[in-house]
This record gives structure tokens, sequence and C-alpha cells, in this order.
């Protein structure tokens, strides 16, 4: 919507926002996977400020979810990163992945009845 102006002015800040939040559920909602692409699309594609440890996470993030996993767009981030800012964006991209899995299904099934 906002990244295409459908309706709103485009912006691709207010974009990432929105996918950020879709992004910040567990691994089992629908469109969270699209929403983790995206944001990495949109550093990648320098559509956001250059923030390489940011590109860098959601690359990994994204990488990781694939089989075989897919570390092209992050060795694009990493060839302009210090050796801690790539220590930094594997911490964060670590800790989403742990912070972001699936539920368990009796959790979400109470979540349901509440």
């Amino acid at each position: 919507m906002y990244e295409a102006g459908e309706g709103v002015p485009e912006s691709d800040e207010v974009a990432a926002r929105w996918y950020r939040k879709a992004a910040d559920h567990f691994s089992d909602v629908s469109g969270v996977w699209e929403a983790e692409v995206q944001m990495n699309y949109m550093y990648r594609d320098g559509r956001l400020r250059k923030d390489y440890v940011e590109a860098y996470m959601w690359a990994a993030i994204v990488g990781s979810s694939g089989n075989p996993p897919d570390d092209s767009d992050m060795k694009r981030s990493a060839r302009h990163m210090t050796k801690a800012q790539i220590a930094e964006a594997q911490r964060r991209a670590e800790d989403w992945i742990k912070r972001h899995k699936a539920q368990p299904q009796n959790v979400v099934a109470r979540a349901a009845k509440n």
C-alpha cells in the first residue's frame, strides 16, 4: 500500500514500519515471512537509509529459512562492514529468530479461546 502509493502517499519508510510490525509476530502467523522478505529487499535495494547491520540482520533471518540457506544478501552487506558490525548483525538475527519461533499449538489454541 505505502510502498506503491496505493490510496496513500508513497513512502518506503512508512511501508517498512508496517512490514516490521507484521514481521514482529510468531512465525506461524500468515504473512510474517513475506514481511521479513520485504524488509530484506528494502534494505538490499537501497530504499531505506543505509544501515548495513540491519540489512545483514534481515538477510540472515530470511536466508536461514531457505533450504539450503541463502547467504548472498548477507555477503553483499558484509563487504561494507567491520567484523564487529557483522558480529552485531549476527547477534541481532539470532535473537530475532529465537524470539519469533512458532508457538506450540496448545498455546495458540488457548489464545484463540480467550
